[in-house]
């Protein structure tokens, strides 16, 4: 059975394809894989998430450039090297002869993102971080709840970064390497940031959703924005145009939001779980040595780089 909750990694899983999703979240089959000398992608990815939302809280409803740089990289460097001592003692990293230079990339990488972030909140007037890991239907938080076929779904999430310009909001999500491409969101492989979008303008209807986008930590740059609203002078590109020619643009983006989401319901509770990957395998796949799909691409040289 595949119950009643679903996260929006879980349904953009199926999205790109459904038969991963049946091995990982219905089978069960997460690759656990035992401690190697090299730091594994996807706990990289945890330990940035946790360094940049430890170094924003101590920075919110403010601007950075209000401090000195130097001061700003000590504190960055500080939280960096607690988070570190904390993975390893959790035993989340081991202590091998690769650590010491696999520190320094991603201690390199984080200041590459203060630098970009400087540059980004002197451009982005009036807006600043206002909440970071905002929860919806975890940790007692309400969920987002959506009918489909007479019934409900709740939905889960957390969201990394809100930031706003005191009458909107704006959403980012940061990604260790790779972002959704602007197309994905029409195509509904991008469910992530639909999905976030629409929980806050559920969950907060105080706030004005603006839109909202990804943001490369590797490449220390903003990418995949998605505006319903202007954002003033942003120092980052932003697609206007999916649904610019509708009368309301939100209603119109929500509407496609919640008929894509039901879609991929109604099929995964009818049992539909082909091997069918509508983007490059992950080579973390559970499935990557029974399946055929996989084999092909990876025989092509198509697997995707996480």
């Amino acid at each position: 059975a595949v119950g009643g909750l679903f996260s929006a990694s879980h349904l953009e899983t199926y999205a790109q394809c459904p038969y991963r999703f049946l091995l990982s979240y219905v089978w069960k089959q997460q690759q656990y894989e035992e401690l190697t000398e090299t730091v594994k992608p996807a706990v990289e990815g945890s330990l940035l998430h946790d360094v940049l939302a430890r170094f924003m809280a101590e920075h919110l409803h403010e601007k950075l450039t209000k401090y000195p740089q130097t001061e700003l990289i000590s504190q960055l460097d500080d939280i960096m090297t607690s988070v570190c001592e904390e993975y390893i003692v959790g035993k989340k990293i081991a202590v091998t002869d690769f650590w010491p230079s696999q520190r320094r990339k991603l201690n390199l990488l984080l200041r590459r993102w203060l630098q970009r972030e400087l540059v980004y909140q002197k451009k982005w007037e009036p807006f600043v971080p206002v909440k970071i890991e905002w929860d919806f239907g975890c940790n007692g938080s309400a969920p987002l709840v959506l009918e489909v076929n007479g019934g409900k779904i709740y939905l889960n999430g957390r969201i990394d970064r809100i930031d706003s310009d005191g009458n909107g909001i704006f959403v980012t999500d940061y990604k260790r390497s790779q972002t959704p491409s602007g197309s994905e969101l029409t195509e509904g492989l991008d469910l992530q940031m639909p999905v976030y979008l629409m929980a806050l303008a559920a969950l907060e209807p105080q706030s004005k959703v603006l839109g909202g986008g990804y943001y490369s930590l590797k490449e220390a740059k903003r990418k995949g924005g998605f505006a319903m609203q202007t954002l003033g002078k942003t120092p980052f590109t932003t697609n206007n145009k999916p649904f610019s020619d509708a009368e309301d643009q939100w209603l119109a983006f929500a509407d496609f939001c919640r008929t894509t989401v039901r879609g991929y319901i109604n099929t995964l509770r009818q049992g539909n779980f082909p091997p069918a990957p509508r983007k490059n395998c992950p080579e973390y796949c559970p499935g990557k040595d029974i399946c055929r799909a996989y084999g092909e691409l990876a025989a092509e040289g198509g697997e995707e780089n996480v």
